[in-house]
């Protein structure tokens, strides 16, 4: 959020909390046994051409995850959308029964800099992008 009279976006200066209105008591989860760890990646890239692209940590996660050999079974669900997500478990429920993902990744919008710019970023005082 920024209001177009300040010079900086108000994220930069307040630190912004969401909390939902609960109405209903939270849901019990409970996996189901299974000889791999099922791990479903939701990925979503509102800003399109200017998100960072979904291959970009996707592929890195499932290269590791199979280099690693830890019995780590991954499914996607493109597009990263409420209804996609809610087919995908729909139909996970149907075929193997409730339970089956034993984690969710939501893997959500985002974006690089080129090098030069973090760089200058980085020596901005006030400015740094790490601790």
């Amino acid at each position: 959020m920024k209001d177009p009279r300040l010079p900086r976006p108000f994220a930069l200066d307040l630190p912004l909390i969401r909390r939902g209105q609960a109405t209903a008591p939270p849901l019990e989860a409970r996996a189901a046994d299974s000889p791999t760890l099922n791990l479903l990646v939701v990925t979503a890239r509102s800003g399109e051409a200017r998100d960072v692209g979904y291959r970009t940590i996707t592929r890195p996660l499932i290269g590791a995850l199979n280099q690693a050999e830890l019995g780590v079974a991954v499914d996607l669900v493109r597009p990263g959308t409420w209804r996609a997500l809610v087919e995908q478990l729909e139909a996970a429920t149907r075929d193997f029964g409730a339970g089956h993902y034993h984690a969710i990744h939501f893997d959500l919008h985002g974006a690089l800099l080129p090098h030069a710019a973090f760089e200058a970023q980085q020596q901005a005082p006030g400015r740094r992008l790490t601790g």
